[in-house]
């Protein structure tokens, strides 16, 4: 008796349109950490709460433009050829909102709520302290690896 078994492969749909395909398209799409769809609900809001005068002008409203400024121009920073060898990132985060603010580019509100957060909330003061450690001990790490292995060489030949 022979018997016969029936082989049954999983087909994969491969979805071409459709709401779904391009929900899954979007959310493939990353800006930072987050999909667009979230990325771009988050500016819609923060930036419709400072057009409209909604935006606290306090560490609430502050952080919430340097998260969605600092996200979008450190992902920036990070795929431009020339800059993302030379610390692009960081030179995006810094230089584009102060130009942004110089030409008059964000809204009075959000410009008083950074403000406020940096000066009124003395953030400066708690983050200077808290970066400095954190690179210098980078920083040690790599030259005391450096330099353990350019000392421990000549004694490794002396055997």
């Amino acid at each position: 008796m022979e018997q016969q078994v029936e082989l049954k492969v999983p087909v994969t749909e491969v979805r071409t349109s459709g709401f779904s395909y391009w929900k899954d398209k979007a959310m493939s799409i990353k800006i930072g950490p987050l999909p667009l769809p979230v990325y771009l609900t988050m500016v819609a809001i923060i930036f419709g709460a400072s057009f409209y005068g909604k935006l606290p002008a306090d560490m609430i409203g502050g952080l919430a433009i340097m998260m969605i400024l600092g996200i979008l121009l450190g992902d920036v920073g990070l795929r431009l050829p020339i800059l993302k060898d030379i610390g692009g990132p960081a030179i995006l985060s810094i230089f584009v909102p102060s130009c942004m603010v110089f030409y008059g580019l964000l809204d009075e509100n959000a410009v008083k709520s950074v403000t406020a957060f940096t000066k009124g909330a003395n953030f400066l003061y708690f983050y200077i302290p808290v970066s400095l450690p954190a690179v210098s001990s980078a920083w040690l790490e790599r030259s005391s690896f450096k330099a353990s292995s350019v000392c421990s060489y000549p004694w490794s030949l002396a055997r």
